[in-house]
């Protein structure tokens, strides 16, 4: 499996979960947290919002589902 390195690639996002609205994770707070907004961990209309205005400044498709491309723009991928 993978080791803790710090440096994010192709290992770290076979680990990435794909988030939706309603998941309810320590994960959906680590991105809430990158987003700057309030990391409780509930995948609710804040987080779908903000998950919105990010896909919209990276140019990838606003459909506000955190999957494998919003990940790796999170990462710097």
């Amino acid at each position: 499996g993978a080791k803790p390195d710090g440096i994010p690639g192709k290992e770290t996002l076979s680990k990435c979960p794909t988030l939706r609205r309603g998941n309810r994770t320590d994960v959906v707070a680590w991105v809430q947290a990158k987003l700057g907004i309030k990391a409780d961990g509930i995948f609710g209309i804040n987080t779908l919002n903000a998950i919105f205005r990010f896909q919209g400044e990276n140019g990838l498709v606003k459909d506000g589902v955190f999957g494998q491309k919003s990940w790796k723009k999170i990462f710097g991928l």
